[in-house]
């Protein structure tokens, strides 16, 4: 949503020009975008995985295993 209203378009339209011209949906995108921040931080921090799957979005590490 903010970043549509910085684009001046609805959600849809940016939503729709994003899967055009990245050929992923923005869910996907930042799926794997918090996906990859996540590896980064399990391998250079001594972060816990709950605490990090938590950070990003994940209601257990259960959940974040299995998305992983």
């Amino acid at each position: 949503e903010y970043i549509s209203k910085i684009t001046y378009q609805s959600v849809t339209s940016f939503q729709r020009t994003f899967s055009i011209l990245t050929e992923m949906p923005v869910s996907e995108y930042i799926r794997r975008r918090r996906m990859s921040l996540a590896t980064i931080e399990l391998q250079n921090s001594k972060s816990k995985v709950i605490d990090i799957s938590l950070k990003y979005g994940y209601d257990s590490p259960e959940a974040f295993t299995r998305a992983f």
